[in-house]
């Protein structure tokens, strides 16, 4: 969307207010402006990396108007606002009544936003004079008390930047609001920036560059409306080429240059992928662009990557095919944040879970998605999908992306997978540069399916929540020649019942099967089965294709579990060394009654047993991994268990720099298992455990 991937998007509404002009010319100036699509701004700039500094000049043209908003960096100076009248005034808004009045069309919050931000009036003298040109030239200086932390992971984005310059780079993302921003329409722009060599610049649209001695000019022309106008740039070693019409590259820093060939390839494979799935690339480009700070961010028609992500194998394979279908949801069909965040959970299912799908592991990855919610969301923390803006935390994602994406899945399943890829090729062309929210989605799909989704929307989109079900076997008998099967049905969660196809796999005695739905929508409702063949086994839902509540029994450990809504004891041997493994533990919700266990250090008999348990062959003080055998004193484990209904989690290690240097990494292994890095902390194994569990399976008996 922008955006996993860009977390500050805001779009506010709020041109001509109050008591500088009556009712009635109020009304219709306004009537005048929500006729515009797009404002053109025209923006020149001067940015000297090495002063952490920035100049700017913006012009606008409107239509005749009496007022209007602008918000800008609160470091910033302006120096001259002009317009085309002689009684031009500015005027700093600091009431809260009228900035709660706006209307916002944001990923964050508005308490946010006045962090980094200030909200400016320019108005006239007078009354009866209206202007239709304004000019602003500021400058701001990128120094003193900000927020220059930014941390992406596959789990949250941390960290709500205000904008950097310095000699490491530049990263201007529009909600920093490094220009005179005005809310409402979507702009047009051309912009212009003169920077010292040997920094380079990207933004979107179109790009030219002109070399001038010690300086270079870039240009960007954006012909389509966008929401917001981002600038990044740094010394990058630059490599493009052209492919099918499109520019395509990568800016990245020297030490990963050497990457560069095998991120273009990709880019080739992706593009191809999505114009045969969908609609042509909407773009002219498409860049790779290495950050200082560790983020992981699609603009419209490039991305934006941390220079310690772009080195890791999955980024080339996943993640940037993630971030390249973005630029069809979320970055040319943009999003209407009042019905929430669409675009996150559609990108996902035609980019991280289409890659596992391709893989033979569509499967694993939906159990995943209803084990991150089992870990991760409770009562206090659930949002219903609808209230999704943008990933902050493990529980958000885990609605925004996970839930979101089962939602499209079921979706799809519904109404037929050549209807739902039609109509998104219809929703790319209709709503291209446009806004569109869940509402629009499921108007073009009705189109498609003929007949009403609208209960389907309303009980994913708009409730909290996942269904939750019972099974149980009233009675098995045979009659003549077929079988008779009698099974009770309920739905346990709290609220109204779910309407739903509940995929069910029947096995037979010799061994044949056969998969079909049977609907519900009641609480609690009885069936009765009838089978040529003898059926010894009935499990209902057995691929995980129904967003749903698992059974805690079905739920196999993992670290997720340690680290998600739930708190946890810790028990230590009491050194100080335990203690330094405790205190860096993640979770930091450590109370003596916690549901969950952690056990740090436990002796090295222990550790020996826990492992052969897990499954690794271990003799003597080793154990064998991978093929090769390792002193286990030597190493550092994190290994979950299960007994019974309990959850434990046991931390091995005897390296002094593991606690700082190593312990919070669990958070991004959150499905794994077992973790094993060697003496040198290098992650050497990975486990990830399957359910053994199978609440919703009927044993029928012969």
């Amino acid at each position: 969307m922008r955006k996993n991937i860009k977390t500050f998007i805001i779009i506010l509404f709020l041109l001509f207010s109050s008591s500088l002009i009556n009712a009635d010319r109020k009304k219709n100036i306004k009537t005048k402006i929500n006729n515009v699509r797009t404002l053109h701004y025209d923006l020149n700039l001067i940015v000297k990396p090495e002063l952490k500094y920035l100049s700017g000049s913006l012009e606008m043209n409107f239509h005749q108007v009496k007022e209007a908003f602008f918000l800008l960096d609160k470091r910033a100076m302006i120096s001259r606002i002009t317009t085309d009248s002689t009684k031009t005034r500015i005027k700093l808004i600091k009431d809260m009544n009228t900035i709660k009045k706006l209307k916002f069309n944001s990923e964050i919050k508005i308490e946010d936003i006045l962090n980094n931000v200030k909200i400016y009036l320019v108005y006239l003298d007078d009354e009866k004079d209206n202007f239709s040109k304004l000019t602003i030239d500021y400058r701001i200086i990128y120094s003193g008390n900000t927020n220059n932390r930014m941390d992406f992971s596959h789990l949250e984005i941390q960290g709500n930047n205000s904008g950097i310059i310095n000699k490491k780079g530049i990263y201007l993302v529009g909600g920093s609001y490094w220009y005179p921003y005005f809310p409402g329409p979507l702009g047009t722009y051309k912009l212009k920036v003169n920077i010292s060599k040997p920094y380079s610049v990207v933004s979107e649209g179109e790009m030219t560059m002109l070399d001038q001695g010690l300086n270079r000019v870039f240009s960007f022309n954006v012909f389509y409306p966008l929401e917001f106008l981002d600038l990044v740039g740094g010394d990058y070693i630059v490599n493009e080429e052209s492919y099918k019409g499109k520019k395509i590259g990568t800016y990245f820093f020297l030490p990963d240059s050497k990457y560069s060939d095998m991120y273009i390839k990709k880019t080739k494979e992706f593009l191809d992928l999505y114009e045969t799935l969908f609609t042509p690339y909407p773009f002219t480009k498409f860049l790779i662009v290495e950050n200082f700070l560790q983020t992981g961010y699609g603009m419209s028609s490039f991305t934006l990557l941390g220079n310690r992500v772009i080195p890791l194998p999955f980024i080339v394979t996943t993640s940037l095919g993630h971030e390249i279908l973005h630029n069809w949801w979320g970055n040319s069909v943009y999003v209407d944040y009042s019905q929430g965040n669409w675009c996150e959970g559609l990108t996902v299912l035609y980019a991280d879970y289409y890659y596992a799908n391709q893989r033979n592991k569509g499967k694993d990855y939906r159990f995943q998605i209803l084990k991150d919610y089992y870990s991760y969301v409770n009562n206090d923390n659930e949002i219903a999908i609808k209230d999704f803006l943008s990933r902050t935390n493990p529980a958000d994602r885990t609605i925004g992306y996970g839930k979101s994406m089962m939602f499209f899945y079921m979706l799809r399943n519904l109404i037929g997978k050549e209807n739902f890829e039609q109509g998104l090729k219809e929703f790319a062309v209709k709503y291209r540069f446009r806004k569109a929210s869940f509402s629009d989605i499921k108007n073009i799909m009705e189109k498609y399916y003929k007949q009403d989704l609208g209960w389907f929307f309303e009980q994913w989109i708009n409730r909290k929540g996942a269904i939750q079900l019972k099974i149980e076997l009233l009675n098995k008998r045979k009659r003549v020649k077929e079988y008779i099967v009698e099974i009770r049905i309920s739905q346990l969660q709290e609220g109204p019942p779910y309407i739903s196809d509940i995929p069910t796999k029947i096995t037979s005695a010799n061994g044949e099967s056969i998969k079909y739905n049977i609907k519900i929508n009641e609480k609690v409702q009885e069936i009765k089965l009838a089978f040529n063949q003898n059926p010894v086994t009935i499990q209902f839902d057995p691929d995980y294709e129904l967003f749903r509540k698992l059974y805690k029994s079905e739920v196999p450990p993992s670290i997720s579990i340690f680290i998600g809504k739930d708190p946890v004891s810790i028990e230590t041997s009491g050194s100080r060394f335990a203690e330094r493994i405790k205190n860096n533990f993640p979770n930091k919700k450590i109370q003596p009654d916690g549901l969950n266990k952690v056990i740090i250090n436990p002796s090295f008999e222990v550790m020996k047993e826990k492992l052969s348990r897990a499954g690794f062959y271990v003799k003597g003080n080793k154990v064998e991994i991978n093929g090769y055998y390792y002193d286990i004193r030597e190493l550092n484990i994190v290994l979950t268990n299960k007994e019974g209904d309990l959850f434990y989690l046991l931390i091995y290690s005897t390296n002094f720099d593991f606690p700082e240097k190593t312990l919070y990494k669990i958070t991004h292994y959150g499905k794994y298992g077992v973790l094993i890095w060697d003496k040198n902390l290098t992650l050497i194994k990975k486990v990830l455990l399957k359910p053994r569990v199978f609440p919703l399976r009927i044993n029928l008996g012969n």
